[in-house]
């Protein structure tokens, strides 16, 4: 079986698509699908950063005000916004904003640039890029995909907007971006809690594995009892290692 049908069923299953789905969007059975799920959840117990482009290859440029396209794009204004937003759809919304077009390669190229990698938002939360080897074993008991969440505030630029938007970002282990938006200056117990619930909904076959920071409001949803009832759902707020 070819390394690039193996990606692709990875690929698919990140963006939510069902097994069935994938069998008859690819054309194969449903056992080589399940087969090719275990092997791609074994996860490496030390993240690579992503490669850097070779030297003296063009780069397209990439406008200032990408970030605050994106921020734009994604929050809720009508009901037929997603909960969660995946990379295709945020590369879709992009490309309907009436804005300058940008390719997949350029958009997710800006996000990594942003420090939007698996390796780099896991040091942000524990100071480290090695995953613990508990989570490991996690992991490969059970059909899991490994997340680690943060946000950040996009604060307003201008007279016109009154309130900033709280961005949640999840990146998975192979480096697939999910995304949350609401208009507030804060993180909230009650918008993490909707994050992680979504999760489940975007992946509603697979068990998911969440690393948040041992701070704030990340600690409070240890309290949230909805989260515990949800047995496919497993998070662990982890201290960052002193340097």
């Amino acid at each position: 079986m070819s390394e690039e049908l193996r990606r692709t069923i990875i690929d698919l299953r990140d963006e939510g698509v069902t097994t069935p789905e994938i069998c008859q969007q690819l054309g194969i059975d449903a056992d080589t699908v399940i087969a090719l799920l275990v092997q791609g959840a074994i996860v490496p117990t030390v993240v690579v950063d992503v490669p850097k482009r070779p030297v003296g290859r063009p780069r397209k440029q990439v406008d200032k005000d990408l970030f605050l396209r994106i921020i734009k794009a994604i929050e809720p204004g009508d009901s037929e916004v997603p909960a969660l937003w995946t990379f295709p759809q945020l590369l879709q919304v992009l490309e309907n904003s009436g804005h300058p077009s940008i390719s997949g390669d350029t958009l997710r190229r800006y996000l990594y640039e942003q420090g939007l990698t698996f390796s780099t938002q896991l040091r942000q939360v524990i100071g480290s890029s090695t995953i613990p080897d508990f989570l490991v074993a996690t992991i490969r008991s059970r059909l899991s995909i490994l997340y680690v969440v943060t946000h950040l505030i996009a604060r307003p630029t201008d007279s016109n907007t009154c309130q900033a938007t709280t961005l949640i970002i999840g990146v998975t282990s192979s480096n697939r971006l999910t995304f949350y938006a609401q208009q507030q200056s804060r993180l909230s117990q009650e918008m993490l809690s909707q994050f992680l619930r979504g999760l489940l909904t975007l992946h509603p076959e697979r068990h998911v594995v969440v690393i948040l920071k041992n701070e704030g409001v990340y600690r409070s949803v240890a309290h949230d009892r909805s989260l515990h009832r949800a047995p496919r759902l497993h998070f662990y707020t982890l201290m960052a290692k002193k340097v």
